[in-house]
């Protein structure tokens, strides 16, 4: 279930998806049970946010950690703090 709602969401916000199940549950190794929306949950996030979600370019990290780094990259690159990495305009 989980792997199809990832999926599912990437696809929502036109990401391209290029994981199988297998790679996903890679992933995760049996840490799926760790998730949750506080912010010492680990999540599933890509190592190079304008690429697509594949096995290589994701990364288990935690929510906090995850969210300092994106406003770093976001200010590095002149963007917005509320800029999304996708293909919707």
């Amino acid at each position: 279930l989980a792997f199809m709602r990832s999926k599912a969401q990437a696809k929502f916000r036109s990401e391209t998806w290029a994981m199988d199940f297998y790679e996903f549950e890679k992933r995760w190794a049996g840490r799926y049970h760790e998730t949750g929306i506080s912010s010492k949950s680990p999540i599933m996030a890509r190592i190079d946010p304008t690429s697509g979600w594949s096995f290589n370019n994701t990364q288990l990290i935690i929510r906090s950690d995850n969210q300092m780094r994106m406003h770093s990259i976001k200010r590095k690159l002149g963007l917005p703090p509320s800029h999304r990495f996708n293909n919707k305009p």
